[in-house]
């Protein structure tokens, strides 16, 4: 007797996670990196950025933060503004790609303070000038 009152419910529920909308899968991290002194894209950097517009402009519930850096050469306040208008050149593109205003929740530099690469030479240099577009913990 307990099954046969409990197998509307069960239908019910089944019914209802049948309908629901299937969650879309979060947007990849990129980083895309930069010349010496420089906040212009590479155009060998823009597809990783236009795909992560793509997916931006398919689901409006992600949010991403975007991260920028400069390696250690220049002031640090020369560093830490480098790194702002790296960040705002990447926002900016990809709003023009089709990322919704809203979706950047923040853009942000942390200048030469987050090497990803310890050392002071070219190689290290080069992979700390970047941007990173990854995901915020609010979606």
């Amino acid at each position: 007797m307990r099954f046969i009152l409990l197998a509307p419910l069960i239908a019910t529920l089944a019914a209802g996670v049948a309908s629901a909308k299937t969650p879309k899968l979060a947007c990849q991290p990129v980083k895309v990196h930069f010349a010496l002194d420089s906040d212009q894209l590479y155009d060998s950097e823009k597809p990783l950025l236009d795909a992560t517009a793509q997916c931006l402009s398919s689901n409006e519930t992600q949010r991403v933060t975007i991260v920028g850096n400069a390696d250690e050469r220049g002031s640090v306040a020369y560093n830490q503004d480098l790194g702002q208008r790296r960040a705002n050149r990447v926002a900016q593109y990809l709003q023009q790609k089709g990322a919704g205003p809203s979706q950047v929740e923040a853009v942000i530099s942390h200048g030469e303070e987050s090497p990803i690469c310890p050392d002071s030479n070219l190689k290290c240099w080069q992979l700390n000038r970047r941007t990173a577009v990854r995901q915020s913990c609010h979606m």
